[in-house]
């Protein structure tokens, strides 16, 4: 009976998260997701000819999907529902850690408190990087605890393989890789393993980063890669604080958050759980401390996190098992359907899809798109950009002038690739010094609004 309450309440949870997936409205950065796929694709070679501030491994892995699609919206349901597999994914490499290090029950109920989070659907079911980032550095950190137990060779080959592959699916995996690193320097320190098997993990990890490098090197775009990807990050304005995304984790899940409490106050008398200990306060600071602190900022600590809140929730029920299906159903359905109703009831995704498409119809392969992609109003999925620089251009423009001296004036811009579509955020939401305003008599010659959106203008 306990064990079918358990699964019943999953099956619940990923019944949820697929309709996430399927209706779910875009986020800015999903848009830009498959834009930058796009252009792989058709327009140049990423870093090189068109900016972009991730590791590429992700775009890569999408660039496929549309040349397999086409150019059509349906490869949002596509790339929505590859990302929904990954996050099961999450989910069972979760349960593995648990179950490797304590017992099933808390395996099972660790995955059930991961997917009742609010945060964890409303981000990592996005088409972002963070999402097979996550899922590498979860299945390599189990699998490792799996190889303590096994020592089977295959098990640190592949463990280290996924590490390393989650770094390039995503610069801030650095910080897991560096903790974990840490980890098994206390493991080596504990004589659970010897120095050899360190210096195998270390070498073969060393293998993916080496391909890509010696990538950059031959087509000459190192120093590219190294402006977008890391310099640009570095000095990026502006600044987004802790505190609104922990509130909102909080209040929307206070049962969670309760037993993770309890957790932390049973897993200091439990050594097997202090790696986890660790890693979820080092994740959580880290995500303190970077001036971005962005909701899925937090999302790597929290599969680490609920393995805490599961023990916690497992070591309350030990004596009264009556207990349990009551309260991982208060702790996980009624936040699940609260933030449902509010992500994706009001507010789905068809509308974007509709303006995405009309976008589509009025334009051809060849022509611009000058795409404001602020908030929720990015449209340009598979048309050209009108600069290197495409992405926020309120942020971007002058986060990359700390790194080299660039000229950008969004009507000389529009003179010279005279884009079919202009979003008006793209004209109006940039820095001062980007508008030269003797020149905004382009916008009132040879542009019109769109008389199906007000903040469109098409071209005469």
């Amino acid at each position: 009976m306990k064990k079918t309450g358990l699964y019943f309440s999953l099956g619940i949870l990923i019944v949820v998260l697929f309709f996430y997936a399927l209706f779910r409205r875009l986020d800015n950065d999903e848009l830009e997701a498959i834009h930058t796929a796009w252009k792989i694709l058709f327009d140049g070679q990423i870093y090189k000819d068109f900016f972009q501030n991730h590791n590429p491994f992700l775009y890569y892995l999408l660039a496929p999907v549309i040349k397999l699609f086409g150019e059509t919206t349906r490869i949002i349901y596509v790339m929505r529902i590859m990302m929904f597999l990954m996050t099961l994914g999450i989910g069972y490499a979760t349960y593995l850690l648990a179950k490797t290090i304590t017992n099933k029950t808390v395996g099972l109920l660790s995955t059930i408190m991961l997917y009742s989070l609010p945060i964890i659907a409303t981000k990592i079911i996005d088409i972002r990087p963070d999402t097979p980032m996550i899922l590498c550095s979860m299945l390599a950190v189990a699998v490792w605890f799996v190889y303590l137990e096994s020592k089977k060779p295959l098990a640190l080959i592949l463990s280290t393989i996924l590490l390393s592959a989650s770094f390039l699916f995503l610069q801030k995996a650095i910080f897991l890789i560096f903790f974990f690193g840490l980890v098994i320097l206390y493991q080596r320190w504990q004589k659970k393993i010897v120095f050899r098997e360190i210096l195998v993990y270390g070498a073969t990890f060393l293998i993916l980063p080496s391909c890509y490098l010696t990538y950059l090197l031959y087509t000459n775009s190192l120093i590219d890669y190294i402006n977008c990807a890391w310099l640009f990050n570095k000095h990026m304005v502006g600044w987004a604080p802790a505190f609104p995304t922990i509130q909102f984790a909080f209040l929307t899940n206070i049962p969670w958050w309760f037993m993770f409490f309890m957790g932390l106050y049973f897993s200091i008398k439990k050594p097997k759980l202090w790696s986890i200990l660790f890693l979820t306060s080092v994740l959580t600071g880290v995500f303190y401390l970077v001036p971005y602190s962005y909701p899925q900022y937090l999302v790597p600590a929290l599969p680490f996190a609920t393995i805490i809140a599961a023990y916690g929730l497992y070591h309350i029920t030990k004596q009264h098992k009556n207990w349990l299906i009551p309260m991982i159903l208060l702790v996980s359905i009624p936040p699940t359907f609260t933030n449902y109703i509010r992500r994706v009831m009001l507010s789905p995704v068809s509308e974007q899809i509709e303006k995405i498409n009309y976008i589509l119809s009025i334009t051809d392969k060849n022509d611009y798109v000058l795409d404001s992609e602020i908030g929720f109003e990015g449209f340009n999925l598979f048309r050209k950009d009108i600069d290197f620089l495409w992405i926020g251009i309120l942020f971007s423009i002058p986060s990359f002038q700390k790194i080299k001296p660039y000229n950008y004036n969004v009507y000389e811009k529009i003179e010279e690739k005279r884009p079919k579509v202009i979003g008006i955020l793209s004209i109006t939401k940039i820095p001062a010094q980007c508008i030269d305003k003797n020149k905004n008599h382009v916008i009132e010659k040879y542009y019109k609004k769109s008389d199906q959106y007000n903040d469109i203008l098409i071209r005469k």
